[in-house]
C-alpha cells in the first residue's frame, strides 16, 4: 500500500505528518500551480515543496497542471508527476501521443470527471516524466 498526502500546503495537510506517516508521496495543492509563472511566491513554494519531498525520500505530484509554462517549471524543478485536465492543455484523445512525447511525459492514469453546470464529461490523466 502507498500513502500520499492530498493537497500539500493547504488545511489539515500540516509539516507534522510528514514525520507521523510512512509516505510515499506529496500532492501539490492546484492553488500553488495555477499561478505559475506569474507569481514569484507560488513558483518558490512549488520549487521548495518538490525540493523537501526529494529530500524527504517522497515521490512528489503536481495538481492542476494546465499549460506548457507551468508544466516546463516544474520539470525544471524535478517534479516525478503532473495532473492536468485534458480540456486545459488542449489535446485531443487522437493526439495524445505526440502530447506526451513533445513534454517528454507519459500516460499512467486517465479518468473521467462530470462537472457540474454544463453536465460535460472531461478527462483528467496523471502523468511522470519519461527522462
Amino acid at each position: 500500500m502507498r500513502l500520499a498526502i492530498d493537497d500539500f500546503g493547504t488545511g489539515y495537510s500540516s509539516l507534522a505528518y510528514l514525520k507521523h506517516f510512512p509516505l510515499d508521496m506529496l500532492k501539490i495543492d492546484k492553488s500553488f500551480i495555477d499561478d505559475i509563472p506569474f507569481h514569484q511566491d507560488d513558483m518558490e513554494i512549488a520549487a521548495t515543496i518538490i525540493a523537501m519531498g526529494h529530500i524527504l525520500g517522497f515521490k512528489v505530484l503536481a495538481e492542476g497542471v494546465e499549460t506548457p509554462e507551468q508544466l516546463a517549471f516544474l520539470q525544471e524543478k524535478g517534479c516525478d508527476m503532473y495532473q492536468a485536465i485534458s480540456k486545459a492543455v488542449r489535446y485531443r484523445r487522437k493526439n495524445l501521443p505526440g502530447y506526451c512525447a513533445s513534454n517528454s511525459v507519459r500516460l499512467i492514469k486517465s479518468f473521467n470527471t462530470a462537472y457540474k453546470g454544463n453536465g460535460t464529461r472531461m478527462t483528467r490523466m496523471r502523468l511522470i516524466n519519461t527522462d
